[in-house]
């Protein structure tokens, strides 16, 4: 995760700079990034109530911002979906309390006909942009941070949302290309995630053989 952390500030631009640090070479000469907005970006649509529908057997799964901040630990499911996403949408926590570690975190949607999205949850849809950059680039970005003033309960407006400024690469093989390769790291983290919980697992097993039972 420092890695990765380390990683996404070589590949975007610091802040004052218009290129990043590090560019892969096939798009040395491929200019400036360009400065945008969310609302240039995506298309915007609040999630809707979905508490009197929730059914333990339903078929899709209810985007809260429980299920956002947890990495999708904490699920809920519904029948009767009243916001779906679609592949490649980008849903977005707007309510948190004081310095939370949920407000404006991201979930990327990654196949159709699945999710469906709470309220204090907005649907973001690339409009051209390449969705997993997007993602990367918004997800818990310092501008929509600011919004948290630590005293009181934080709730992002559609307009906070759209006017949330970052940059991104005008050329859409070159933002595919990044995404691609925090993506990898990404996957080599979930793997890592796994291993140490398989050892978390087998250390608590062992410990269990080599002291004994209270009687």
């Amino acid at each position: 995760k420092e890695y990765k952390k380390g990683l996404m500030q070589q590949l975007f631009p610091a802040e004052g700079k218009t290129t990043p640090a590090f560019r892969f070479p096939e798009f040395q000469n491929a200019g400036e990034w360009k400065d945008t907005t969310l609302g240039e970006e995506v298309y915007y649509e609040n999630g809707k109530a979905h508490e009197n529908d929730i059914n333990e057997t339903g078929k899709y799964i209810v985007v809260n911002s429980k299920f956002i901040s947890t990495d999708g630990e904490v699920v809920k499911y519904t029948d009767n979906p009243s916001c779906l996403a679609n592949k490649g949408d980008i849903l977005m926590v707007l309510s948190d309390v004081p310095n939370g570690r949920a407000i404006a975190k991201c979930f990327i949607v990654d196949c159709n006909n699945k999710y469906t999205v709470n309220q204090r949850v907005c649907k973001l849809t690339p409009k051209k942009a390449v969705a997993l950059l997007l993602y990367y680039s918004i997800n818990r970005n310092p501008f929509l941070l600011a919004f948290d003033d630590g005293i009181k309960q934080t709730n992002l407006k559609k307009d906070d949302v759209l006017n949330c400024l970052f940059r991104l690469p005008q050329e859409p093989q070159e933002q595919q290309r990044i995404a691609d390769c925090l993506l990898s790291v990404d996957e080599l983290i979930s793997t890592e995630i796994a291993k140490l919980d398989q050892l978390k697992a087998h250390k608590k097993g062992l410990m269990q053989q080599l002291f004994p039972k209270l009687q």
